[in-house]
């Protein structure tokens, strides 16, 4: 998706006004993620309807997707949710499949998906 993302604390699930969900610390230029609106401070709360408090749940959301290329991800933001539609790209290798991101561990506990 083009995010660097880390586990929410309960200190700052509070300041968000979410219960848990997964913090977006960073979006990549031009990536799925900031074409579809998604900002750094923004908190993922679903995938595809599925639940999401690890960054390691999106990963396993993102590989479920499968063939489907466009998918909602419910986020908070300003206290408010919001749905935004997250189309990816499909390979360039192939031009059918569709491309899906590993997560990659950084040394301060962060993680890019």
């Amino acid at each position: 998706m083009g995010i660097e993302a880390e586990s929410i604390s309960a200190q700052l699930a509070e300041y968000f006004g979410v219960k848990d969900g997964v913090l977006v610390r960073s979006v990549g230029k031009d990536s799925a993620a900031a074409k579809a609106g998604m900002k750094a401070a923004t908190v993922i709360t679903k995938v595809d309807g599925t639940s999401v408090s690890q960054p390691q749940e999106i990963t396993r959301a993102l590989r479920t997707l499968r063939e489907k290329r466009t998918f909602p991800v419910i986020v908070v933001r300003n206290h408010k949710d919001m749905t935004l539609s997250v189309t990816l790209e499909a390979s360039r290798t192939t031009g059918s499949s569709i491309s899906i991101p590993r997560a990659v561990s950084a040394e301060d506990g962060e993680t890019e998906l």
